[in-house]
């Protein structure tokens, strides 16, 4: 079932989006991050997979049930940014360029005024937030540690581990996915967004 929409209220006889915004909106962001997607044959699933993934870490994190469905869609349009670049950025490989590395830059900001008519104000700053590390070197607004939103930390590791895992193809004898990132926790991840995918990993929500 798609989490852009959730069940609505009994009697009231259809659907409302998990935000704060119209069903028809937030519909079509979904579908545009599918179709972003699509753009990158490594990345095809990726958005709804990270939006599932989202949704465990922040159910292991302690969130409730109708918050972490929030941050599943938060997760499902994380890369819409990304629909105004141009495909060859999109499909550019390390190492990048300078003018591919800052298109890219820009697309969490993009992704969260995209979003901004169709999210609460909460989501949309999950969104923007996606990239930022805990250590302040992340973009776009150089945010560290406690001052990241929560909801972003999470979408950080549900990220990040997707394309450590479905994404590419893992090399033979490569490092294990989990220990690549928790060899960045306390740099790039949030401690506790880590613990959650350990939980994850290990059967929890």
């Amino acid at each position: 079932r798609d989490r852009c929409c959730i069940d609505g209220a009994p009697g009231d006889g259809g659907e409302r989006p998990v935000g704060g915004g119209a069903p028809a909106l937030t519909a079509a962001l979904c579908a545009l991050a599918r179709a972003v997607d699509a753009r990158d044959p490594a990345a095809l699933g990726h958005s709804e997979r990270v939006g599932r993934l989202a949704e465990r870490l922040a159910l292991a994190a302690g969130w409730p049930p109708d918050r972490a469905a929030a941050l599943s869609v938060a997760g499902m349009v994380h890369d819409v940014g990304k629909s105004a670049l141009d495909v060859a950025v999109l499909l550019a490989r390390p190492p990048l360029g300078a003018d591919a590395r800052a298109a890219l830059r820009r697309h969490p900001a993009l992704g969260a005024e995209m979003a901004a008519g169709a999210l609460s104000t909460e989501q949309a700053a999950w969104v923007r937030g996606h990239h930022e590390r805990w250590d302040g070197a992340g973009f776009p607004d150089g945010l560290a540690g406690e001052r990241i939103p929560e909801g972003a930390r999470l979408l950080a590791v549900a990220d990040a581990w997707d394309r450590l895992t479905a994404c590419r193809p893992r090399p033979a004898g490569g490092e294990d996915p989990l220990a690549l990132l928790r060899r960045e926790v306390g740099r790039r991840f949030c401690p506790r967004a880590a613990d959650a995918l350990a939980r994850v990993l290990e059967g929890g929500p």
